[in-house]
């Protein structure tokens, strides 16, 4: 979605795998992002960018939608101090939308328009005096979730130092519909 550290940097350990797995060269990988992800996962790794990660990976920028398998992946420009995406997954009729790490913008509710479900993240809390174009609130995610008409919403995305209870309040507020918090391992059928 963007190349903030918390959001990309895994990508570096996959490098690894990928250079020196016992069964030598792995075909490459395609992998889409903002214009300067090559760039980046070679510096984050401290690797010349030339080659940088190109054996293993194909890096792409993402300028429209994408087959991936059955699904079409549609990026959206969303409101983050780094070029950064919301994501539009479809496929046989069902849509998953994530917001990515984003402050509150109308093209969330384009990308989350009759989702079956939104993942959308709840780093921030509506009682505090936040910056701009950074982050959602669980009312700021509900609120999305109400305009486009979601079908659920999922929070994710909230900091061990805030409570995640108090950000599904939020959302609850706003949105009347089926929202739970994002746990480690949960399946979710769209």
């Amino acid at each position: 979605s963007h190349l903030h550290a918390d959001h990309c940097l895994d990508l570096c350990g996959y490098y690894v795998l990928r250079k020196y797995h016992p069964r030598g060269p792995q075909p490459r990988i395609p992998v889409w992002g903002p214009a300067t992800t090559a760039d980046r996962m070679a510096r984050a790794y401290d690797l010349p960018t030339d080659p940088g990660m190109h054996h293993e990976f194909d890096f792409r920028v993402w300028d429209g939608p994408v087959d991936v398998g059955p699904f079409t992946v549609t990026p959206v420009p969303v409101a983050h101090p780094v070029p950064a995406y919301g994501l539009r997954v479809a496929v046989g009729g069902a849509t998953l939308a994530y917001t990515g790490d984003t402050g509150p913008t109308d093209a969330l509710d384009d990308l989350a328009r009759d989702a079956d479900l939104l993942l959308a993240e709840a780093s921030f809390r509506s009682v505090d005096d936040n910056p701009p174009d950074l982050h959602l609130t669980g009312a700021d995610s509900g609120g999305v979730a109400k305009r486009a008409d979601v079908g659920r919403l999922v929070l994710t995305h909230v900091p061990p130092w805030h409570d995640p209870e108090e950000a599904l309040a939020e959302a609850v507020a706003v949105f009347d519909g089926p929202t739970e918090l994002a746990r480690p391992g949960a399946v979710y059928e769209i």
